[in-house]
């Protein structure tokens, strides 16, 4: 029986009527795997980066000296908002399936897949920690495993939380948007019955994807030059396996693996934006000063 995201192997990005008459001139040619206009996923792209990156370099500087402030906030949950409900459901009327998550009876769990997606995540973040180790082991960083199983629990739940959502934007729905910028098939099923020609285009498009995707997921990892390599090639490997069996619980599990054993075995900062260049702790700290008396300075954010 093939699974949902096959039975819906090219997502259904289609638009309402006002969208088409105002777009009408920038779609694709018929015939392409993803018929709708570029500029809009583009467009999407583009607009949550910017708040993004105005969050993470001058308003959580801010909110770290002076408190929580209405603006960024409110433009936060906006953007959650639109990421998560409006522009999956209500523009592009996307499947569960082909974002990765399940229905909301299940958790939002996807579990048709999540063995074969667990398996996959699994061995490459198992492949990953080994690197990381030996990586320690050749260059002398450490202390190695000096933390309590606490630290480590309590680190790889936080960590969890953050990987969910960064799983869920950029390959749930950033790698999507890159697809239809590039016009790139939704899934490896959608060139089944295609000559071998069009499947070749269809493959070297969806790799354009993967690889914008990867890019932009490494800049959001400014300026910390460790970590952005690292989220490059993440990038690249968690975008390959998404396409091909989407599943957000399967990527963010590994996603925080590799991040606690990279931060807590080898000590390398996990902070982004201002965060990494001053002395605040950063955005979720700011968000979350609860968690401190937990955590009791045992770990940088």
């Amino acid at each position: 029986m093939p699974r949902p995201d096959e039975k819906n192997a090219v997502l259904n990005l289609s638009w309402r009527s006002w969208p088409q008459q105002l777009a009408g001139a920038g779609r694709l040619a018929p015939g392409s795997p993803l018929a709708v206009p570029r500029l809009l996923p583009l467009t999407e792209i583009v607009l949550i980066s910017v708040i993004f990156f105005w969050m993470a370099w001058i308003a959580t500087p801010l909110m770290a000296a002076q408190g929580p402030r209405f603006l960024p906030l409110f433009l936060t949950l906006l953007a959650v908002i639109y990421v998560a409900y409006v522009s999956p459901v209500l523009i592009h009327q996307e499947t569960l399936a082909s974002r990765g998550i399940g229905p909301a009876a299940a958790f939002f769990i996807r579990r048709d897949n999540l063995a074969e997606a667990g398996l996959l995540f699994g061995a490459c973040t198992l492949g990953g920690i080994l690197l990381i180790v030996l990586g320690g082991y050749v260059f002398g960083y450490g202390p190695w495993f000096d933390f309590s199983a606490s630290v480590f629990l309590l680190r790889l739940v936080l960590y969890f939380l953050s990987a969910f959502f960064q799983d869920g934007l950029f390959f749930s729905f950033f790698l999507r948007r890159w697809q239809a910028v590039f016009g790139a098939p939704a899934s490896e099923a959608a060139g089944e019955y295609q000559p071998m020609v069009a499947q070749t285009q269809a493959t070297h498009r969806l790799w354009w994807a993967i690889m914008a995707n990867a890019l932009v997921f490494s800049l959001y990892h400014l300026p910390n030059r460790p970590v952005m390599g690292l989220a490059l090639i993440l990038g690249i490997v968690w975008g390959r396996i998404f396409s091909r069996t989407p599943n957000v619980l399967a990527a963010a599990l590994g996603h925080a693996l590799l991040g606690t054993v990279l931060h807590l075995c080898l000590q390398v900062s996990t902070k982004v934006g201002s965060a990494y260049v001053s002395d605040h702790k950063g955005f979720y700290a700011v968000l979350c000063p609860f968690l401190e008396p937990f955590i009791a300075g045992r770990f940088q954010w």
